[in-house]
């Protein structure tokens, strides 16, 4: 079993072939700026453009990129106050 929050990780090749049904298969997705990781490997295992990860990797924090099907839409995520509240301002830190 594997856990985690880190996209590399499912990029491992010991774990790519069980994880490529999760990302692949949803008809929607909100992709997030993906951090360190290899673009290409990221556009490949993801099936998105040079254009889409481009645009990832310019957005600022709560900014996405949603994929709907073979439309793809820039959003800003936002969090409800009553949520805020819940969580904090940190990010996880």
């Amino acid at each position: 079993m594997m856990s985690t929050q880190n996209i590399e990780d499912f990029l491992l090749p010991e774990f790519r072939e069980y994880t490529v049904p999760l990302f692949t298969l949803p008809s929607q997705r909100f992709l997030f700026s993906p951090g360190n990781v290899n673009p290409s490997d990221y556009m490949s295992y993801l099936n998105i453009s040079e254009d889409e990860m481009q645009l990832l990797g310019k957005q600022p924090r709560g900014n996405c990129l949603f994929k709907c099907g073979d439309s793809s839409f820039l959003l800003n995520v936002r969090v409800p106050e009553y949520k805020a509240r819940m969580f904090g301002s940190e990010g996880g830190r």
